[in-house]
């Protein structure tokens, strides 16, 4: 197997090596240089695999060298990238068929994921490799047919929007919706590459770009110190820019680092006590009912979870200010009319049972630190949603009616 190496640039396993057994030192391995590299590496769950920058990525081999055919499931907002992508393949001699989704969160159905496995099977052959290019709900819904078909396809990601670049596209997780159940079907399943080009995401609305910068922001909570210090200075220029330039580089390079820290250890969710879920409360609510894209879902949910935090006393009102006013300087919302404290409470009860009967609340404590609780102060937390409220009335609020048909 072409393995990864620590004395030299890390080579991806190509997909006629796929399955082979994991050789190294388990962790997460960086290679700094011209552009960054990340080998994520567990042994005992048999997963390695490469996240790369990879700019001028359709002008470069690395996609065409994984494998001799290839099927590029083609997000419908990356129609021109996944064209870019087909002439290259088609350039070197590849072999190549391609399929197209529309994007956003309604692709990720029983339904889209019967007919891309249908409409992939009538080509494929084993170890052909599956090639996802889009953004976050296309890479979940391929990473589910890969895993599906022939018990396995190599899997390749390049990702076209913010939030897929630093969070959805990153990690082994694929799921479904079912019914008004988010992500309650699904698979642990990796990729063999990670393309990564900031050049991708340009195009992209600036919707979309505050929306993966919410998932920035989340783990620039986590983390702190450098990283927040880095995020208050830079999260600005890399929206006014759509993530083109050194901020960005930074910024993304930052996130990618620190989410990876967390979920290498835990690829499977064996520990359902993950700070990493902080901002994944109302997903669901904010999501599948009100139609808000994943990472503004997320701002509002960082909101009222620093507002809990501040009538609890665990954060700061300074620190809890410093939270509300960077998501509001970004132009997104803090509020949501569908928030109530009925609907928290709800979301609380689903929430616990997807995580293993307690709610394993992530709280922020201060900048830079997060506290999983088992419980939550249901007085509190109502307390929390009504200031919260009054906070997002007249500003950094959105309604139903002004927000519909905006989900990309």
């Amino acid at each position: 197997m072409a393995g990864f190496s620590l004395r030299r640039r890390f080579t991806t396993p190509d997909a006629a090596n796929f399955g082979a057994a994991v050789r190294g030192r388990d962790g997460v391995h960086l290679r700094r240089g011209a552009g960054y590299e990340w080998c994520v590496r567990h042994r005992g769950e048999g997963i390695q695999y490469s996240i790369r920058e990879l700019p001028g990525i359709f002008r470069r081999d690395d996609i065409a060298e994984l494998a001799p055919r290839q099927h590029l499931v083609i997000d419908s907002g990356a129609r021109h990238h996944g064209q870019s992508l087909a002439r290259l393949l088609g350039d070197r001699g590849v072999a190549h068929w391609e399929y197209h989704v529309d994007g956003g969160e309604s692709c990720k159905s029983a339904r889209e994921f019967e007919r891309l496995c249908h409409d992939i099977l009538v080509q494929a052959r084993r170890r052909d490799l599956v090639v996802a290019v889009g953004g976050g709900a296309v890479c979940d819904l391929v990473r589910c047919v890969a895993a599906w078909l022939w018990k396995g396809l190599p899997l390749a990601i390049v990702p076209t929007t913010a939030t897929a670049y630093v969070d959805a596209g990153i990690g082994v997780k694929g799921a479904l919706n079912r019914d008004d159940a988010k992500n309650c079907v699904g698979v642990y399943y990796p990729p063999l590459l990670v393309g990564l080009d900031l050049a991708l995401i340009e195009g992209c609305s600036r919707e979309l770009l505050c929306a993966g910068l919410m998932e920035i922001l989340k783990m620039a909570l986590i983390e702190g110190g450098r990283f927040w210090a880095a995020w208050e200075r830079l999260s600005g220029e890399v929206l006014a820019t759509s993530f083109q330039g050194p901020g960005a580089v930074d910024l993304t390079r930052l996130a990618i680092t620190a989410m990876l820290k967390h979920l290498q250890p835990n690829l499977r969710e064996h520990e359902l006590r993950r700070p990493v879920d902080l901002g994944h409360l109302l997903v669901r609510l904010l999501e599948m009912e009100a139609q808000l894209l994943h990472g503004m879902a997320v701002g509002i949910d960082l909101a009222l979870m620093a507002e809990y935090a501040a009538v609890t006393g665990q954060l700061a009102e300074e620190d809890r200010d410093r939270i509300h006013a960077t998501i509001r300087a970004l132009g997104a919302p803090i509020w949501h009319e569908l928030i109530t404290a009925e609907r928290v409470a709800d979301a609380v009860e689903a929430t616990s049972r997807q995580r293993g009967g307690t709610a394993n609340l992530p709280v922020p404590a201060g900048i830079g630190r997060v506290e999983v609780h088992e419980h939550v102060d249901g007085r509190a937390m109502r307390e929390a949603v009504l200031r919260l409220r009054a906070r997002g009335l007249g500003a950094g609020h959105l309604t139903d009616s002004q927000h519909a048909g905006r989900q990309g």
